[in-house]
Parts: C-alpha cells; structure tokens; sequence
C-alpha cells in the first residue's frame, strides 16, 4: 500500500478528451481532490505522438499543483477493452491497440495503471459508498452499457486480463446485430439508440437524444410512446441485470452513466424486470443509482492506482 501522503493522479480517458485529477492517499483512502481539469483534447491517433500528448498534459497539470509536488502514480480509465496495460480495442478512440502504462511510465518516472472505464466508475463509486462490500457490481447506461464486478476485494477479471463485457452477453438470439456484431446483445435492447427506437416504434419522432424522449414522456397524458419507450428500455435493462444477479450473485448494484438520470421513467419496469429474470434463490441486490460526478472515473482509476501500490 503506498504510504501515507503519497500523491495519486486519475485520468479518464473519453473519446478524445482528457479529464485529470489529483488526491492524497490516506489510510488506505483518497483525500478531497487537491485539483482537477477536464476537456484537455487529445487528438492524435498514433501510440507515440498519444503517450507523448498525454504526458505532457500529466506533467503540466502536476506542476500546477506547486512547486515540489512529486506524484507517486498514475491510474488511466478508459473505454475499451483493456489488459496488461493495453487499450487492445476502444469504441470511442481510434486506437485499437494502445500501450499505454509502460510507454507513460518510460516517460514520468512513475508507475501507472490502465483500467477500463467502467471498472474506474465501479471503484469510484465504491470509494465514495463507503465500506466495501463482498460482491458489486457496477453499470454503466448511456450510448451502450459498461460492466464491471468486485469481487472478494478486487476487480474481477477473466483469464486474459479482459474485464467482464457484460453488455455484450446475448438476451435475443435473432435480434440485430450491434455494432460488434454480435445479435441480440444485452447492450444493443438497452442503449442509447435502443431507447430512441423503441419511442419511433410505438409511434413518436424521430428523436436523436435521449432526453428528448424524457420530454416527450413528460408532456404525455397517459401512455404514449415516450412512456412505453422507457418502459421498454428499463425492463431490457432489468433483464441483463437479472441474468448477471444469476451469475454473480452481487450484494450491491451500482447505476450510473448517461441515462441513469433519467431513472424516474425507467426504474420502476427495471425491478420488474430483474425480479422476473433473477432466480428465487438469489437474494435480492441493494440497487443504487449514482448521481453523474464529472471525477468518478479519474477517482476510481486513482484509487486502482492506489491498490495496486
């Protein structure tokens, strides 16, 4: 465990803008943030000319915390899917392959670590949660879904290193491809996209956000199409989360992303659907939805950084 006082660095890393923040470690903790800065853009696509731009903004952004601040390391979350340090496949970037802890730490002198993004939400929101439950689980709602388990006091991970792609498993044999190709994913019946079609379906616009169809559902006088959407979204949503109570078995379910905010319309047919889809056997997870902080990733890819010491 690094020591008492040790400076900690989170980055999250989305599309191709930076977000960094810096915190004490404490007792096993993160202090209060000591800074932060978001909207840094990245625009490079090559490895090099990225862990170049990177480091620079890591270096600038310690040196305006003061004179003779020194981090200890540097923990990155981001998109994709990601092991041993290496971005292997990102749907956000154009880096399907991206070494990124070793070529950063060659170039700060300091150890750093790559985590998914939905592994840094997991963490962060546990480190925010309080005490660390035995089983967790983490999703994440918005243009697809992102997955992430705590388990036995660390993150699970399968045996290349991959974190779980839980928004990849199969509910509809036949349904659509996604965009990865694969048909009738969890993740293609509860996205983003998945929402605006359903309302299109059931006879409402051709929407492009989300929200859109929160306003329609909030005009509505009885069942339209924006009440049906949401409907329709949270029990795919409910589903998934029932088929992964079924294999995880997780004390607590943590809910953030794009499109928990909008959980007034959806909650409700979720805890249908998972109630539905989840075996009796099973006890019921502790559910909590966690309010969209801007530092959640940086915080919990931080706090890997600091478990990892």
């Amino acid at each position: 465990m690094m020591e008492t006082g040790g400076l900690v660095l989170g980055l999250d890393i989305g599309g191709t803008s930076l977000k960094l923040g810096a915190w004490r470690a404490a007792g096993g903790r993160l202090s209060s943030a000591l800074g932060w800065s978001d909207g840094i853009r990245i625009d490079e696509a090559d490895g090099d000319m990225v862990c170049d731009e990177i480091a620079g903004e890591v270096r600038k952004f310690a040196q305006s915390l003061g004179d003779g601040v020194t981090p200890a390391a540097l923990g990155i979350g981001s998109a994709g899917l990601i092991a041993n340090g290496v971005i292997l496949q990102s749907p956000n970037t154009p880096w399907d392959y991206l070494p990124l802890a070793e070529p950063l730490r060659e170039r700060l002198g300091y150890r750093v670590t790559v985590i998914n993004d939905a592994d840094a939400f997991l963490l962060g929101a546990l480190h925010r949660f309080g005490e660390l439950p035995n089983g967790a689980l983490g999703i994440t709602l918005g243009t697809g879904i992102g997955t992430a388990v705590w388990l036995h006091g660390r993150l699970l991970a399968g045996g290349s290193g991959i974190s779980p792609e839980g928004g990849h498993i199969t509910l509809d044999l036949y349904g659509d491809e996604a965009n990865t190709g694969i048909p009738g994913s969890w993740e293609q019946l509860a996205s983003k996209d998945a929402l605006l079609r359903y309302c299109e379906e059931r006879g409402g616009p051709k929407f492009s956000e989300a929200i859109q169809v929160a306003q329609l559902a909030e005009s509505e006088v009885g069942d339209g199409p924006g009440h049906s959407a949401w409907r329709r979204y949270g029990y795919c949503v409910g589903a998934g989360l029932g088929s992964l109570c079924n294999v995880l078995s997780p004390h607590v379910i943590l809910i953030g992303g794009g499109l928990a905010g909008a959980r007034r319309w959806f909650e409700g047919a979720m805890h249908d659907a998972l109630k539905r889809h989840r075996l009796r056997a099973i006890p019921a997870p502790q559910i909590q939805f966690v309010d969209d902080a801007a530092d959640t990733v940086a915080l919990g890819a931080a706090y890997q950084a600091l478990l990892s010491a």
